[in-house]
């Protein structure tokens, strides 16, 4: 019998995850056809059908967060991570200190990279002139923000709170950086020709998105990501909100697009298992430092100074 209770127990706690993940991709895969059929009569007949069952996944994923946490009485904004917190700084003051932390974290990778020549720079083009310079930082700062901003609503904001009140705090932390981790390895990889899309395509994009997780070269760019989701959890944690989460990703974000820009990576340097295929900027390099700043950030915290992040 107490068997039975503690399974019963495990059950209740986890089920309703099991639901989300299950209407998740019951949704995509019913909405998948119709969604193509929809885009093809508005006329968008570049727009692949593997990426837009992709995206159709990605809108499920997140309209699926709203009935998850309203199931788990977790409705009000600060349940979201939107509130003051335990830091008392602004919202603003938050999203700044985050952004300059994130940007400095991925310098120094990047700083490394240039020195032992693993990347170097790209030969002056277009693109270096001051107007040019400042319409790209523009477009990377609008996209790091905008790709915070829903990840972080998604991961720490929603994600990491439900798991903590089920499951507590530790693993909360460690199961929603193994998820952001894991999805940047999901990718409609598989095409299905346009003239053969049909109801049963969206099953397949969606079994055929998770074709990378067979290839053990992603393990150093996910080591990475897995650290960085550490780090950015603890800070979720510790801060009691997501708007340090939202200005750290950005800055992770940003400094990764300019890089790509404005570096070019040399396959033939012999450090180069120091970053890993997924951008060629974080790999074993990217884990070593995003581990070390989580391992101090417990510290700093755990040493008494106050809860600004």
């Amino acid at each position: 019998m107490a068997a039975a209770g503690e399974a019963h127990s495990a059950l209740s706690r986890i089920g309703p995850f099991l639901l989300y993940l299950a209407g998740v991709f019951f949704s995509a895969l019913v909405l998948a056809y119709p969604a193509w059929l929809a885009v093809q009569a508005a006329g968008m007949d570049s727009v692949p059908f593997n990426k837009l069952c992709f995206r159709l996944l990605q809108a499920c994923a997140l309209a699926g967060l709203w009935p998850l946490m309203h199931h788990l009485r977790l409705r009000a904004a600060a349940d979201w991570g939107f509130g003051r917190g335990q830091s008392g700084t602004s919202p603003a003051r938050g999203i700044l200190i985050g952004l300059v932390a994130g940007m400095a974290l991925l310098f120094l990778i990047v700083a490394v990279l240039l020195v032992i020549e693993v990347r170097v720079v790209r030969p002056a083009g277009d693109y270096w002139h001051p107007a040019a310079l400042a319409t790209l930082a523009g477009k990377a700062l609008l996209a790091g923000f905008v790709i915070a901003l829903i990840e972080e609503t998604w991961f720490r904001g929603a994600l990491q709170r439900a798991f903590e009140l089920r499951f507590g705090a530790g693993s909360a932390i460690l199961t929603t950086a193994i998820l952001y981790a894991m999805v940047h390895f999901v990718r409609p990889d598989v095409a299905v020709p346009a003239d053969e899309v049909g109801w049963l395509s969206g099953a397949v994009v969606i079994a055929g998105a998770f074709g990378r997780f067979s290839d053990p070269a992603v393990i150093d760019s996910f080591a990475a990501l897995f650290a960085a989701g550490i780090l950015l959890a603890l800070v979720r944690h510790r801060c009691g909100r997501i708007w340090e989460c939202i200005g750290l990703h950005a800055g992770f974000v940003v400094v990764i697009r300019l890089t790509r820009k404005f570096t070019e990576l040399q396959p033939d340097s012999p450090y180069g298992y120091l970053v890993g295929g997924f951008d060629g900027v974080i790999g074993w390099l990217g884990f070593a430092v995003l581990a070390a700043a989580a391992a101090g950030y417990v510290r700093l915290r755990t040493g008494g100074t106050s809860t600004h992040a």
